[in-house]
C-alpha cells in the first residue's frame, strides 16, 4: 500500500512524498533534482530522519530508508498532522 502526503519543503514549495509499509519513502525526482544523502521531515515536534536508499532514481523516484524506531514516529506524525500544520521537509 502507497500513501502519498504532501509537505512542504524548508524554502515552501510542495513536495509529495509516497510512504510504503516496508520503511521506504519516495520522492519524484523532478521534485528533488539534487537528492542529499539524509533529509529530515518535522511533523509536530517529531523529527524523522531519512536516509537515500540508491544514489540513481528507480522509476522517476528517488528512495529513501526511514529507520526502524522513527517509522512509527512517522506514522503517528503523518495522522496528527493531517488536523494541524504541515510537515515540512528539510534538505
Amino acid at each position: 500500500m502507497v500513501r502519498r502526503v504532501s509537505v512542504l519543503a524548508a524554502d515552501g514549495r510542495a513536495v509529495e512524498l509516497r510512504i510504503r509499509s516496508r520503511r521506504k519513502v519516495a520522492v519524484r525526482a523532478d521534485q528533488l533534482p539534487d537528492p542529499p544523502p539524509r533529509m529530515h521531515l518535522m511533523c509536530n515536534g517529531a523529527k524523522i530522519e531519512l536516509r537515500l536508499a540508491w544514489d540513481r532514481p528507480v522509476h522517476g523516484f528517488y528512495v529513501y530508508y526511514v529507520l526502524a524506531e522513527d517509522y512509527c514516529a512517522l506514522s503517528n506524525a503523518l495522522e496528527k498532522a493531517r488536523r494541524a500544520a504541515p510537515c515540512v521537509l528539510y534538505v
